[in-house]
C-alpha cells in the first residue's frame, strides 16, 4: 500500500489509538460477528469436523477478547471527549454494518458462478441475513448500555442491532437455526 491509501490508513490508525471507546467498540465488533457464524458453523451437522474444531478453538480464543473489551469499555466511554462519544453512538453503526456486509465478499458468489455485486447486494436484505446481523450486533449494544454509554439507544445501533430505544429486540426477525430467541 502507498500513496494515497496509505496516508488514508494512516489517519484511521492514529484516530483509532486516540480514541480508545471507539477502538474497544470496533473490537467488540470483530469479535462478536464472527463469533456468531462459527458458533453456527461449529455446532451445523454438516461442517466437517476438522472445521468445526477449529471454529470452537477459535472462538474460545475471542471469548477473552470480548471479556477484555467488555470490561475496559466502561472507563473508556468515562474517559472519551465528546468527540469521541459521537463517534462511538453515531459513526459505529455505520462502519459496523460495513463490516458485517463485507464477511462474505462478492467474490464468494463470484467463485460458485453467480455475479458478485449484484448478488451480494441482494442477499444483504434477505430476512436471514437481516436476523443473523441483528443477532452478532445486539451483543455490542447491550455491551454498550452495560457500560453506561447508553440508556436511550441511538438510531444507527436500533438499525443496526434491531432492537427498540431500550436495547430489546424488536420483533419480526426470522428465527435462525442454533440461536436462542429473546
Amino acid at each position: 500500500m502507498h500513496g494515497v491509501p496509505l496516508k488514508i490508513a494512516s489517519l484511521q490508525i492514529r484516530s483509532l489509538i486516540h480514541n480508545p471507546a471507539l477502538f474497544t467498540v470496533l473490537v467488540l465488533a470483530g469479535e462478536e460477528i464472527p463469533d456468531l457464524l462459527q458458533h453456527l458453523a461449529s455446532e451445523h451437522p454438516d461442517t466437517d469436523p476438522l472445521i468445526a474444531a477449529v471454529n470452537r478453538y477459535h472462538r474460545a480464543e475471542e471469548a477473552r477478547h470480548l471479556s477484555f473489551a467488555r470490561t475496559v469499555l466502561p472507563e473508556m466511554w468515562d474517559e472519551a471527549s465528546a468527540v469521541e462519544r459521537f463517534r462511538v453512538l453515531r459513526v459505529a453503526p455505520i462502519g459496523i454494518r460495513g463490516l458485517f456486509d463485507l464477511f462474505v465478499h462478492p467474490g464468494v458468489y463470484e467463485s460458485i458462478g453467480l455475479p458478485g455485486w449484484k448478488t451480494w447486494r441482494a442477499v444483504r436484505s434477505l430476512p436471514t441475513r437481516v436476523a443473523l446481523r441483528h443477532a452478532a450486533t445486539r451483543p455490542i449494544v447491550a455491551a454498550l448500555r452495560d457500560a453506561g454509554a447508553v440508556t436511550t439507544v441511538p438510531k444507527g445501533w436500533r438499525d443496526l442491532a434491531g432492537v427498540d430505544h431500550a436495547g430489546n429486540p424488536v420483533p419480526g426477525d426470522v428465527r435462525l437455526p442454533g440461536i436462542a430467541t429473546a
